[in-house]
């Protein structure tokens, strides 16, 4: 199996796998780190240069069972017509993917049956997703210009536009959520700068604009009361105010 590495590290690593027979492992290294929408098609693009029809977006926050890649096996046999398959993932028993996408923004379902869904009412996240490769592109990849939050809704809307359903396997991934932890302050500024940015660019009109901003002002009013920190607020104002001025 081939394995593509995109590294966003200030410095280059040396990467060993253990039982690495099993893998061939293709390393990049950006330390400018331009975000996983980078990362992904980067990946895509190396795997078109080694003929392949299938992509796996692994993202380092997520845990998967061994029995994975029997699951997309069977899957792909069962529903070949299907072209997007994605795991369950929970984070501390709360389903974070698929998401049901409403206002645009995700909330967790109460529960998911496996099987066929529409993807105009449910979305997964990145991490997880089992793509052809051929849907990718004609999806023309992932916006690079959204670095990490809301790059895999925009994805998923790219994918809407020839897709209308994805199968959910029957797979429990555990998957870790930053915005769950108490992160240091410096970590949770820059998530939630990115958070705003992604925000502001995957809105495509200004009802989407108007949702978002208040969605971000409400999650920096949220992170200023846990962190007791005006700093969210005066980022909030940098991103959104400054095009009013």
């Amino acid at each position: 199996m081939d394995l593509f590495i995109y590294d966003n590290s200030p410095l280059a690593q040396e990467i060993i796998l253990k039982d690495s027979d099993i893998w061939t492992v293709n390393y990049t290294h950006d330390r400018l780190n331009p975000g996983v929408s980078k990362a992904y098609n980067e990946g895509a693009k190396f795997a078109l240069t080694l003929k392949k029809k299938w992509i796996l977006i692994l993202d380092q926050d997520t845990r998967f069972p061994l029995t994975l890649f029997n699951e997309f096996s069977n899957a792909i046999c069962l529903y070949p017509n299907s072209k997007l398959f994605a795991p369950i993932l929970k984070s501390r028993d709360i389903i974070v993917s698929p998401t049901i996408y409403r206002f645009n923004r995700g909330f967790s379902p109460k529960s998911i049956v496996p099987g066929i869904h529409d993807l105009r009412k449910f979305s997964p996240i990145n991490s997880g997703m089992f793509i052809n490769l051929n849907l990718f592109f004609n999806a023309d990849g992932y916006d690079e210009n959204i670095k990490l939050d809301f790059s895999d809704f925009v994805f998923i809307r790219r994918l809407c536009k020839i897709i209308s359903e994805f199968v959910v396997l029957n797979v429990t991934c555990s998957h870790d959520l930053s915005s769950s932890d108490l992160q240091p302050l410096a970590s949770a500024e820059f998530r939630y700068k990115s958070y705003c940015e992604g925000a502001k660019l995957s809105a495509r009109n200004l009802k989407e604009r108007i949702i978002l901003l208040v969605v971000c002002l409400i999650r920096g009013a949220r992170l200023g009361l846990r962190y007791k920190s005006f700093t969210f607020l005066t980022l909030f104002g940098k991103c959104y105010l400054r095009d009013l001025v």
